[in-house]
């Protein structure tokens, strides 16, 4: 009885040898939550000045699903047209989510996005809206002079919409030189008018939105003056007796590029250090040409309005730079431009720094002289 006990416990014993060892069961990791793909957004693109519209918003996901978030999303007024003064919020007006008002002519683009979420163009989308009183349309364009574009005044003179006036800028973002009047139809007279340039009036016929470009040819050829110059720029005499002798004339290279009457000037000169420019590199201006007549500014800090605190600085010595910025005019007669700082707040003022120093100082003004008859001269090399 006790050998058959016995070869029972060895069998048990193989048995349980002969088993592989047990190991815990992975868990299956979570499915990853959906991301946002894009986001439908519907709604009006035309309202009449006092109407409300409603638009939605339809988020869809990357597992296939979506879902309405019109009463969740963050909605947003944007500007769109090149009037700042008929667009964004001088057009529309947020009541609720995706209610919006019309409140003046002209055009935005409604936006919405989900907070939190990735934005781009599919997930942030946005939609323009045109706002005209019913039965008028918008008239748009670009104003450009030798293919650039340019700043004028275009007006509405008689018709339907007569009195309507906007401005083309060169300067505002994404609407370089573009204009748009909003409440023309019917037989309209257009004029464009810009200064130094002739004036141009069209008549156009308006059942639609139109689109009418302009472009403007200067009363009086520019005088070409591309190329490269020497400058010598003179403090005033009245000057002199604060300024070291070393700055009462300072000599530098400039070139001139030209498309039209825009012309773009870079100075250099191996004693100039360039306070505002990436690196302290050379700088290009942007100035004017009509006929024989130049204009440019030596750009300042124009916090204030008055340049009062120079950009360009030109060293005298080891512990003295002359600051200088102002705005400039001058006549072309030939190879020489004579010209003059223009502004009473011309700076031509003397900065001190230490002798290690390799750049100047803009706290230690030792003294200042703010005139209108420095002298700028340039002569063609």
């Amino acid at each position: 009885m006790r050998s058959t006990h016995v070869v029972l416990a060895i069998a048990v014993a193989f048995a349980a040898c002969s088993k592989a060892p047990t190991h815990p069961t992975p868990s299956t990791p979570s499915a990853s939550p959906p991301t946002l793909t894009a986001i439908r957004l519907g709604g009006p693109t035309t309202l009449a000045p006092g109407e409300t519209g409603r638009w939605t918003a339809v988020a869809e996901w990357s597992d296939g699903s979506s879902q309405d978030v019109t009463a969740t999303a963050s909605w947003n007024i944007w500007w769109s047209g090149p009037d700042t003064n008929h667009s964004g919020s001088n057009v529309l007006k947020l009541l609720g989510p995706g209610t919006l008002q019309a409140i003046g002519a002209g055009e935005a683009s409604v936006n919405v996005q989900i907070p939190s979420q990735s934005h781009n163009p599919a997930t942030s989308p946005t939609l323009s809206v045109l706002v005209l009183e019913p039965g008028t349309f918008r008239i748009s364009g670009a104003v450009v002079s030798a293919g650039l574009p340019e700043s004028a005044t275009i007006e509405i003179v008689s018709g339907t919409g007569s009195g309507l006036r906007t401005a083309s800028s060169i300067n505002f973002a994404g609407h370089s030189g573009q204009y748009a009047l909003y409440g023309a139809a019917g037989s309209v007279e257009l004029r464009v008018s810009a200064q130094g340039f002739g004036q141009q009036v069209r008549r156009l016929v308006v059942t639609d939105n139109t689109t009418s470009d302009f472009d403007l040819n200067p009363l009086v050829p520019s005088t070409d003056i591309s190329g490269s110059w020497v400058a010598t720029l003179s403090a005033s005499p009245s000057c002199r007796a604060n300024t070291p002798e070393a700055g009462w004339e300072r000599e530098f290279n400039v070139n001139i590029t030209q498309q039209g009457t825009r012309v773009s000037i870079t100075r250099t000169s191996p004693t100039f250090y360039e306070g505002c420019s990436a690196g302290n590199k050379a700088v290009t201006e942007d100035g004017r040409i009509f006929g024989q007549t130049l204009s440019f500014v030596i750009v300042g800090d124009t916090d204030w309005g008055n340049y009062a605190y120079p950009c360009l600085f030109d060293r005298l010595s080891p512990t003295e730079w002359l600051g200088i910025s102002a705005g400039v005019e001058g006549n072309v007669a030939g190879d020489t431009i004579r010209a003059t700082m223009t502004t009473i707040h011309g700076a031509f003022d003397v900065y001190e720094s230490p002798p290690t120093a390799a750049v100047p100082s803009g706290n230690s003004v030792k003294a200042i002289c703010h005139a209108a008859d420095h002298t700028l001269t340039l002569r063609r090399r």
